[in-house]
């Protein structure tokens, strides 16, 4: 560690260094971290770089560089395009900022030791980025129903994409084919896709692409439980920038969904 009041001016020296584009993001980060930095803020609008240390004192410095103006609409396609150009070292800093703020990126905040940045839209929209190597596992559930009927009878059912109307009452309120391999959805979010994966031996694998949530990648079986029993069970993964909370806050209604297929297929 360097000592605190060589910190601004080694905090400049990193800033120019970047800004003129001699340095890619791990020197920045390593440097930064050097220098006892915690996070910085860069707001595109005022122009600023506001830097935090860990004693809780703060750092700002113009951001001296041309990015042009910044788009209206968030694009997450566009920015993460850009902080993978970044990562191969096909742009550096400049052009990093350029295409960001392409993307409608007002701001962003790039926490060191949380190893994660932040970028912002205008509308409140969001992309976290994690360090390579730090995103943590995945947050994910898994949910099982018995069933009082032979497997085969509840694949059957579950294979057909045309019954989830019936059973998935809270996410499915009608679908159709689109081609052999996916099918359209309206959700209460508005228009989704299916697409299976489904295969033999009771495997109901498949993508939920939800229109406001992302894709939802979904492992379901169906296990005989002796000659006229079986058990359906799906395992769920947040899909990525979907708030925790919000993902638990649908599970109870996935379980309803579960007695409701239970109560179809016991029906047959």
């Amino acid at each position: 560690m360097i000592a605190q009041s060589n910190a601004t001016e080694t905090i400049r020296e990193v800033l120019a260094e970047a800004h003129a584009g001699r340095l890619i993001f791990p020197q920045v980060v390593q440097r930064m971290l050097a220098a006892n930095v915690e996070s910085y803020f860069v707001d595109l609008r005022s122009a600023q770089d506001t830097v935090y240390l860990n004693d809780d004192t703060m750092l700002t410095e113009p951001l001296h560089l041309d990015y042009g103006s910044i788009a209206q609409e968030f694009s997450k396609p566009g920015i993460v395009a850009a902080i993978r150009a970044a990562q191969r070292d096909e742009i550096r800093y400049p052009e990093f900022m350029r295409r960001a703020a392409a993307a409608g990126v007002v701001a962003y905040w790039a926490l060191l030791t949380g190893k994660r940045v932040i970028y912002f839209g205008r509308l409140g929209d969001i992309h976290v980025e994690w360090f390579p190597g730090a995103r943590p596992a995945a947050v994910s559930t898994t949910l099982s129903v018995e069933i009082r009927k032979p497997a085969q009878v509840a694949y059957d059912f579950l294979a057909d994409p045309s019954t989830m109307p019936r059973w998935a009452i809270h996410n499915v309120r009608s679908i159709a084919p689109i081609d052999a391999a996916t099918w359209k959805i309206e959700t209460p979010r508005g228009s989704g896709r299916l697409i299976p994966h489904y295969a033999a031996n009771g495997v109901l694998d498949h993508e939920f692409v939800d229109p406001q949530e992302g894709r939802w990648p979904v492992t379901a079986r169906v296990v005989p439980l002796g000659a006229a029993a079986s058990l359906y069970q799906i395992t769920l993964v947040k899909p990525e920038g979907m708030p925790d909370e919000l993902f638990w806050q649908g599970i109870p209604l996935v379980d309803e969904e579960l007695q409701a297929l239970k109560s179809c297929v016991e029906a047959l």
